[in-house]
């Protein structure tokens, strides 16, 4: 299962944060650093930081093994500091590893999180 799990990492994930990285670029001009983080194939995450290296938000897809069948994850979170909230709560969404695609995590990331840009970029 450990194969299935590096093969979907490095023929889905990776090139969907890979799309996904060029597109967040633009919150460079706002102050914000982008991470993508793959060092794990179990747990993948897109972080996104403030000027103070605070957490603004992360995208994060991971494997887990459930029965007989790999399962992938994805979660997000929005963070604001104890001065201000923000109404979102992470969730997620699971795909079959067997039938999750690129294009599965790009169009899950741009429902959960790009919505939310505006908040990050005025």
């Amino acid at each position: 299962m450990e194969a299935e799990i590096k093969d979907f990492s490095i023929s889905k994930v990776e090139p969907a944060f890979a799309e996904l990285g060029i597109e967040l670029e633009e919150l460079k001009k706002y102050g914000l650093e982008v991470q993508i983080d793959l060092r794990d194939i179990h747990a993948q995450r897109i972080v996104v930081r403030n000027l103070n290296s605070k957490k603004e938000f992360n995208y994060t897809i991971q494997a887990r093994i459930s029965s007989d069948k790999i399962l992938i994850d994805s979660h997000y979170a929005l963070f604001k500091d104890k001065n201000g909230v923000r109404p979102h709560k992470p969730t997620g969404r699971v795909f079959d590893i067997s039938k999750g695609t690129k294009e599965d995590i790009v169009q899950d990331f741009v429902n959960n999180i790009k919505q939310n840009l505006k908040d990050f970029v005025k």
